[in-house]
């Protein structure tokens, strides 16, 4: 985790809702076991070892993995 904070992202700024709080986030192009995807490194976390994934399929099922799988992780310049 401490290596994306070497890389170019893409800012999402927090905000407020509802009378609720919202911490931003870092957004970074990116490939998961050679998927496109995007790692989203938060601000604000309960868990700094911890990135999370997103993509327009389902991760889980397009690469077959489960939590505490290996996987390997591409970052792409922005």
């Amino acid at each position: 985790v401490a290596l994306v904070e070497h890389w170019r992202g893409i800012r999402i700024d927090g905000f407020q809702a509802s009378g609720r709080t919202f911490g931003g986030a870092t957004c970074f192009s990116a490939r998961l076991n050679g998927h496109p995807c995007h790692l989203i490194h938060p601000d604000r976390t309960h868990y700094r070892d911890v990135v999370e994934f997103v993509a327009a399929d389902c991760l889980r099922d397009a690469l077959r993995v489960a939590d505490g799988d290996v996987v390997r992780v591409e970052l792409e310049e922005s």
